[in-house]
């Protein structure tokens, strides 16, 4: 995922604009992600969905701009996951 450092930490003090940007960054990289992870298509807009919009709501928690990828990934992947019976992927 190609986001700089320094329009992250925007993100996280709150900057709309960088915000704004980040999403924009991000959905490829997601959409990518999700169609691997969720298996109907429809499934992984949903999860391109949820991640962009947990993306918004919650990157003022993100401690450190170098742990964004991971964080938001890990929101696909648990949105993707929790789809399937556990027995699915165990």
């Amino acid at each position: 995922m190609i986001a700089e450092p320094k329009l992250v930490e925007a993100a996280c003090g709150g900057d709309a604009v960088a915000v704004e940007r980040l999403l924009m960054v991000c959905q490829p990289d997601l959409r990518r992600f999700a169609r691997r992870a969720c298996s109907p298509s429809e499934d992984a807009e949903d999860a391109v969905q949820i991640e962009l919009w947990q993306l918004y709501r919650q990157i003022g928690e993100l401690r450190t701009a170098a742990t964004f990828a991971s964080w938001l990934f890990r929101i696909g992947e648990r949105h993707c996951y929790g789809l399937f019976p556990a027995s699915d992927h165990a």
